[in-house]
């Protein structure tokens, strides 16, 4: 049994190592910029982008082989994804990019007004510490009553 799966193991593992070999080499964003350092094994990035900027200028290089597609790179708003798909015969990988574009400033001013103090009562003000010095006067009390008699 353990002959059998040995055998199987070694006869399709090299079809999991294929898609290995696919991926970017190089990348570079000329008009924004990368939230992380580029590397080959990350394929989820954000991209940062200037509030005018409509479409990502992709550098990039790869192997020989494989075909390079970019998809929804046009008209890019604020958390627009941008999808880099790479294909190598029957294998595809995708490398995706979030894009976050500056917002403008907000030219409304929001004015906070000042609360007057309200008129508040001694209790409300020092209830806090009012109700429980007067329980342990009333319990010091109660004791002093209940536990010392004259003699």
């Amino acid at each position: 049994m353990k002959k059998l799966v040995f055998f199987l193991f070694f006869l399709f593992f090299p079809l999991f190592v294929s898609a290995s070999d696919l991926k970017l080499n190089h990348l570079v964003i000329e008009n924004g910029e990368l939230s992380l350092p580029f590397d080959p094994l990350n394929t989820s990035y954000t991209i940062s982008l200037e509030k005018d900027i409509d479409k990502i200028n992709f550098v990039y290089e790869v192997d020989n082989d494989i075909e390079v597609t970019i998809e929804n790179n046009q008209d890019l708003q604020n958390n627009s994804v941008v999808v880099l798909s790479l294909t190598n015969k029957e294998d595809t990988i995708f490398y995706t990019f979030q894009i976050l574009k500056e917002e403008e400033e907000s030219t409304n001013m929001v004015f906070l007004e000042e609360k007057e103090e309200e008129n508040t009562n001694f209790m409300m003000q020092y209830k806090n510490s009012i109700i429980p010095i007067s329980c342990f006067i009333l319990i010091l009390i109660s004791y002093k009553i209940l536990f010392f008699h004259k003699k």
